[in-house]
């Protein structure tokens, strides 16, 4: 195995040891924060980093992606050791906006990282990007279930320490990226003036989404954030649900953990998905997390409820892999980053909406109901994405 791939599996291990993700609403609840302005909070969160998303990425792809994603771990630590120390909404609302930014210049960078480093190798490794990047998150999920299970108990000893701990791995994480040699497809000529080669990428950038193709991605995107918007958000809030059934944080977490570990053995074997075409495994796996969420509507039983939330949070998370290498595909090496991260920004538009809907649902009706309404976005979703395809077939046939 290369020293690439080392590095990247041990970042993406490191950088996903987030102990309080299964218990962070938990968390703020215990600090005196109510549901509907924790749904404020993630809006905050995915709001500061849809302002920092493009900027992210222009920074990405004019200095070196590596750089990019350190400096994001690293904010994220400098929140995580603070915030077990605050009770005051502004500061929280401060923190998450830290926390958002710092997520804007990881995301995208990372996986454009990846995928650039691997056409540097042979043949045969620049095509096994979705088999890499399905193993990668694989180890990203056990790395965050084992932290999850970890967290819960941690946190019936000290909130500090669970915070604690989650700073200190992504500055590990955050080492292994630097370690990581990048060989960059358009270096920055020394006399080059920063703002000029700033310009140069936006202007590519802008470039790029005016034409058929490049606009063409736009319509995949704004279907896809429908279809992340629903899943993002009910991961999150489906904590309230097992916290109305009575668990402790400790039990949460061991529940949620199981979900990430069905989700990382999916990782594994994601690649098989190819034998269909991404049309495909977008309609069936939409409409599978559709139906598995509106019947929440029912309130079924908590056995059927524990059973979905492990599937909703698996199948669109082996989807998100094959439309990531499409979107990867579809761009020019010199823009890859800003493009992921105008991804992402929409993404992050949809998902806030999402979040701030969810969250003032819970504070009106059941999370049964809440959680199941959330059903209605992949089909939305669908809309719009067989407008894309259609979209794809005309320019094809064009081409």
């Amino acid at each position: 195995m290369n020293t690439l791939l080392i590095s990247y599996y041990l970042y993406s291990f490191f950088g996903s040891l987030a102990f309080t993700r299964g218990i962070f609403i938990v968390f703020l609840v215990h600090q005196g924060i109510s549901l509907g302005k924790i749904g404020i909070l993630q809006t905050i969160l995915y709001l500061s980093g849809l302002v920092a998303e493009v900027p992210a990425g222009i920074f990405a792809d004019r200095f070196k992606r590596k750089y990019s994603v350190a400096f994001g771990l690293v904010l994220v630590a400098i929140s995580s050791l603070v915030v077990p120390f605050v009770h005051s909404f502004i500061v929280f609302s401060l923190l998450f906006t830290l926390q958002g930014i710092g997520g804007a210049f990881r995301s995208g960078a990372d996986s454009a990282l990846l995928f650039d480093g691997l056409k540097d190798k042979s043949d045969i490794e620049k095509q096994k990007y979705v088999t890499h990047s399905g193993k990668a998150r694989s180890l990203s999920n056990i790395a965050l279930g084992l932290a999850i299970v970890s967290g819960g108990f941690i946190s019936e000893r000290s909130w500090i320490l669970v915070y604690s701990l989650y700073g200190a791995c992504l500055l590990i994480a955050a080492s292994f990226i630097l370690s990581i040699r990048e060989n960059t497809t358009h270096p920055v000529k020394s006399d080059d003036a920063p703002h000029e080669s700033e310009q140069t990428i936006f202007h590519q950038l802008k470039q790029f989404f005016s034409e058929p193709k490049g606009f063409s991605l736009i319509l995949f995107i704004l279907g896809m954030g429908f279809i992340e918007a629903s899943h993002t958000p009910f991961f999150i809030f489906g904590q309230i649900l097992f916290k109305d059934l009575g668990m402790k944080a400790s039990s949460i977490g061991i529940f949620v953990a199981l979900a990430m570990g069905l989700t990382a053995i999916g990782y594994i074997y994601v690649d098989r998905l190819k034998r269909f075409s991404l049309q495909t495994n977008i309609l069936w796996i939409s409409l599978l997390t559709s139906g598995l969420s509106l019947i929440y509507l029912a309130k079924p039983i908590a056995i059927y409820a524990i059973f979905s939330y492990a599937m909703i949070d698996m199948l669109p998370s082996l989807l998100f892999v094959h439309t990531d290498n499409h979107i990867q595909q579809s761009v020019d090496s010199r823009i890859r980053a800003s493009v992921l991260s105008t991804h992402a920004l929409i993404s992050s538009i949809f998902i806030s909406l999402s979040f701030l809907g969810v969250g003032s649902l819970l504070d009106h009706f059941s999370a049964y109901t809440a959680l199941g309404i959330t059903g209605l976005m992949p089909l939305a979703g669908l809309l719009a994405l067989k407008i894309y395809f259609k979209n794809e077939s005309r320019l094809e046939r064009a081409s």
